[in-house]
């Protein structure tokens, strides 16, 4: 509830209020860790509250970034910052989409990953943290078998002056034009 500055007590400050469960949430480090994945990840990413400071602010509102692993979903995460939060914290899911993975050994993948990066088929498969459109396009399309491939570094994603080498996208155009070579041809209309 809102009050003038001048009598704090006669109001509920919504930004202390969030401001605590954004520490809270902050500071947790009993994430789970995915053995194939990694950690999942929560980042209080935006804050916004207030009007103007001589009045008690009534509305508060934070934005989180949740990455979650195999075995911690979206559910098990929003239940996990719900009871970091409180009770009091209204929690609403903005965007909420599954990470994608795929088995390296499903009918075709070992063909499409050798086609892509030669003597690759064999090695363990990579997990990354960032969000890519296979996440919707994969839901979109019945749940296809997804390599997600490209020329970046993923060390080099979201990072100051992100580059990539001219070598790099070279050889991806290379592999990509391998892998629609190499695709079976439709006859007929």
């Amino acid at each position: 509830m809102s009050a003038h500055g001048s009598r704090p007590e006669l109001g509920r400050n919504a930004l202390a209020a969030l401001a605590a469960a954004a520490v809270r949430v902050h500071g947790h480090g009993g994430w789970p860790v995915s053995a194939t994945h990694g950690p999942a990840t929560v980042n209080v990413g935006t804050f916004h509250s207030g009007v103007q400071p001589n009045l008690v602010p009534d509305r508060a509102e934070m934005r989180l970034d949740v990455r979650t692993v195999p075995g911690f979903g979206a559910d098990e995460a929003v239940a996990a910052i719900s009871d970091l939060c409180g009770a009091e914290i209204e929690l609403e899911r903005l965007v909420d989409l599954p990470g994608v993975a795929t088995d390296p050994a499903a009918p075709g993948m070992p063909e499409v990953l050798e086609l892509l990066a030669p003597g690759s088929s064999g090695a363990a498969p990579e997990y990354a943290t960032y969000f890519t459109d296979a996440s919707v396009l994969a839901g979109l399309l019945g749940g296809p078998d997804v390599v997600v491939y490209g020329p970046g570094d993923p060390e080099q994603a979201h990072v100051t002056d992100e580059t990539c080498s001219v070598a790099r996208i070279g050889a991806a155009a290379e592999a990509l034009y391998r892998l629609l070579a190499a695709r079976p041809q439709r006859t007929g209309n």
